[in-house]
């Protein structure tokens, strides 16, 4: 049987507690250069609800615009979090999906990561809580269908809003 596949990864959310895009990264830049203040965060925050980038972080909306195109048996969703720490499980779900014989895992072999821009300073407080909140009822609509990732990024949402560091 012949299948058109689309594979729609979910590349979403850093580890460091934070709804963010590269623009959170760039404020960590700033930041780390001594560069961040006040008027960084804001600007920051303002870039991050411009339609283009609030657009690419609309997973949610992204689903329903492919499942209104494409069957379910045709769509495979997937995780940052389960390819960078999952990544053999991962590659058998893949080629489980594309009905193909699976690798041996030790035949799976991620490079290292290369774009580390960011360094370890945290993200400004003011920037994570103000994108965890306007995140956290996309990630309510993602928890409701999917299991793993979107619960630990709801709790670290709801971390964060509750004034914890998330």
């Amino acid at each position: 049987m012949r299948r058109s596949i689309v594979l729609a990864g979910l590349f979403v959310f850093s580890v460091s507690a934070n709804a963010q895009s590269g623009l959170g990264k760039a404020l960590n830049n700033a930041a780390k250069k001594g560069a961040a203040d006040a008027s960084s965060v804001e600007k920051s925050i303002k870039r991050a609800r411009e339609s283009g980038a609030a657009a690419r972080s609309a997973y949610a909306d992204t689903i329903k615009r492919l499942e209104a195109v494409f069957p379910a048996n045709q769509v495979h969703y997937c995780f940052f979090e389960d390819l960078r720490d999952r990544p053999e499980a991962l590659t058998s779900d893949l080629f489980s999906f594309l009905g193909v014989a699976p690798v041996p895992p030790t035949q799976v072999q991620l490079p290292q990561a290369v774009n580390v821009a960011a360094g370890s300073k945290p993200i400004p407080a003011e920037f994570s809580r103000t994108m965890a909140r306007d995140y956290l009822p996309m990630v309510g609509d993602l928890c409701r269908r999917f299991d793993g990732p979107p619960h630990r990024w709801r709790a670290r949402y709801e971390t964060l809003l509750n004034g914890g560091s998330g």
